[in-house]
Parts: structure tokens; sequence; C-alpha cells
């Protein structure tokens, strides 16, 4: 009955179900294997060697095999199961063709990935966008016998998309883990055990990548300064930006340079200074501003009384409730004043990391929880109905 259904239908119910799942409608029959097997490669991931040898084999005695993965794969997984870069360039050549499909590679639990590695990868790969990096310690290295390829030159101006996600590096490597025509850049957190590493590399991003529209910052070690000084120098060619805020200062500086952004996520990660009026500022002075999300464990110290009457809700009562208890105990109430500024962030540091750091941390004996972090949206409706009423203070 399943296999009578429109190969659109199937493919629908397939992209719902886990690859474990499609790997089992495979088996059940012919028409069903033909039908499914396309949708199962469309992400292929490579682990222990003795993997690839066998897929290079299946690939000789099963043509439509081949056929399936040289034209839909479209994400290629190189994951380090035996920790060494053991890969070499004409192996995935054998197996995803001279001219592969993929968009996206993504580098995983490599204990020592390098930097010639990446790149040699990424050079046989015409069509590739996207590089990740999840869990690697990203070495220096420019030569490796183990990966022999008959053209040694790069050719990696295709890739527009780089995210790192609790990956490690050293200073040698920031200039060769990047490319020059990046358009969107996401450093998510990590533990690196190098001090000033992660200051650097986000002190020298306008450098190494120009054309950056996206950012999204979210490691630890990072001043202020340097994510200002990093936010003037893109302007207003920044659409998209995401970073964590622990003072006004970098709110401030969004505000007066990037005055052409689209979205905007705030992660308020100081309980000692209000960013409700800085944020305010953004609100009013960005003309392209389509949503704004606030993350907190104290929102009611960082939203303004103004957003909250907009959004209404119990949670908004139950932030008003609050503000007003504070001024009650003696904290001074500010007036209205908007300044003329610019704007300010976007994507929120990812999931993933976050409930890994929070599963770890709170994994260990004596961790003291911390109140859970909160969240605002405001889209667009919302913003244009703040500005309004800012414009009749």
């Amino acid at each position: 009955m399943f296999a009578r259904l429109p190969i659109e239908i199937i493919e629908h119910i397939l992209e719902l179900v886990t690859r474990n799942d499609i790997n089992q409608v495979c088996k059940t029959c012919k028409s069903n294997y033909y039908k499914s097997l396309p949708i199962l490669y469309r992400h292929l991931e490579l682990g222990y060697y003795s993997h690839i040898k066998q897929l290079q084999q299946g690939i000789v005695v099963n043509d439509f095999l081949k056929q399936v993965i040289q034209q839909h794969t479209k994400q290629l997984t190189l994951r380090s199961r035996q920790n060494s870069n053991h890969w070499r360039t004409h192996d995935l050549i054998s197996i995803l063709g001279p001219q592969p499909k993929i968009r996206t590679i993504r580098f995983c639990d490599f204990r020592a990935l390098s930097t010639d590695l990446i790149h040699r990868t990424v050079s046989v790969m015409p069509q590739v966008y996207s590089v990740e990096y999840h869990y690697c310690h990203i070495v220096y290295q420019t030569t490796t016998r183990t990966l022999d390829t008959a053209d040694s030159t790069f050719h990696t101006s295709q890739v527009k998309h780089v995210m790192l996600q609790w990956t490690d590096f050293t200073k040698k490597c920031i200039p060769s883990m990047l490319f020059k025509n990046l358009i969107r850049l996401e450093l998510g957190s990590n533990r690196n055990k190098y001090d000033g590493v992660n200051e650097m590399l986000v002190d020298t991003i306008y450098q190494q990548c120009p054309a950056l529209t996206h950012m999204i910052i979210t490691l630890p070690q990072v001043s202020c300064s340097v994510l200002c000084r990093t936010i003037a120098k893109y302007g207003t060619q920044l659409q998209h930006l995401s970073i964590k805020c622990d003072s006004t200062s970098t709110l401030q500086a969004v505000a007066a340079n990037a005055t052409e952004l689209q979205s905007l996520c705030v992660r308020a990660t100081s309980d000692h200074c209000r960013l409700d009026y800085a944020l305010l500022d953004i609100l009013y002075m960005c003309p392209q501003l389509k949503w704004v999300e606030v993350k907190s464990q104290g929102l009611e110290k960082h939203v303004h009384d103004i957003v909250w009457q907009v959004l209404g809700g119990n949670e908004a009562q139950e932030m008003l409730s609050k503000r007003k208890q504070a001024e009650e105990n003696g904290e001074p109430e500010r007036p209205v004043h908007v300044s003329a500024a610019g704007n300010i962030w976007f994507y929120t540091v990812s999931e993933e990391a976050l409930r890994s750091r929070s599963n770890y941390l709170h994994s260990m004996r004596g961790y003291k929880k911390q109140e859970a972090f909160k969240s605002i949206m405001l889209h667009q409706r919302d913003i244009l109905k703040i500005k309004s009423r800012l414009n009749s203070c």
C-alpha cells in the first residue's frame, strides 16, 4: 500500500521519520528501496575508515547506490571515530564523484582537526556553501601525507557560511578555519584553553571576512570593547546580528553603527545594569528592524514598561508589577529618552550548545541552580506600536 502512494507523498512522509526508520523502509521491498534510498542518502555520515572502504565497494557493485550518492547527497558529516586525520580526499571523490553536490560539510569530534584537512576537503567540493565544526580541536598544519590530491590549490571562494560549536582553536588557525567570502558566521560557545584566542578571533573577523552580513557571537572571554570595535567596522553592512550583552555600551555601539539591521536577539548576561532604555533607542531608530528577541534571567530589568504594555498578557503584568515594586523600594525612575542611534541583533546562541552546557553543569556535584533564561519576541507589528508610543511621549 505504501509503495503505491505518489512519490511526492512518500518523500513527505519519509522526511518526518528518523534515518533508522527510512533504513527499515528500504528493506521492505524493491519498490520502496528505490524510492527511499535518495532520501536516506541526502545526508551521508562517514566515521570509521572501514565504513568508507565498505561504501566504496558498495558503489562498485550497486550502480543505483552510486548514482543516488552522487546526485542526491547534499550534506556530508565527517566524524573522527579514530581520533586522527585519516581522511584522504581521493576516497571522498571515489564515493561522491568528481563533481559532488555537497552543500554542507560538517566536521565532528576531531581531537586534532588540521587546517590542511579542512581546506583539502572543501577544495574538492565545488558546490559547498556551509562548513561546520562541532566538538573539534582545530590545529594548524600545512601539509599531511595522509591527504593526497593532484590539485593542491584550495578553491574555497564558494563557502559563504561557517559555524563553530564547542570547538577550540589556536591563534595560527584563525585565518585557515574561516573563508574570505563568508556572509554568515556563527561563533558558538566553547571552552578554549588558549588565553586570549577567542577575543583575537573576534577582533580580526573584519580582516578575515569583510563581506559578513550575518554575525552570531556567543564565545566566552570576549570583552565588550572588542565587540564594539567589530560592530563599528561592519556598520550598516550588518543585517542580522546576535551577541551577548553585559553592558549598555554594546547596545550603544550597535545603535550608532549598524543602522540597517533587520533582526536582533539580545542575550543579557549582567544583572548589574539595566538595558531597557538602550533597547528602546534601538527599536526607535531602526527602520528595517523586523523582529527582536530578548533573553535574560531577569527580563524585568532589561525590558521597558512600554514594551510590556504593548505585549500584554499575564507575564507582562507580572513584570510590570516587579518593576513597580523595585521602584517603590528606592530605584529611581528615569524619563523616556530616545537618542539618535541605530540597530541590534538576530539569532540566538545554538540551543544545542545551551542544552549541552546546562546538562554538563547540572551533572556536577554542588552546582547551584540558577534561574532559567526567559525570553520575549517582538515582531514588526509590536515594534511599530512601541515606536508610536514613543512618538507620543
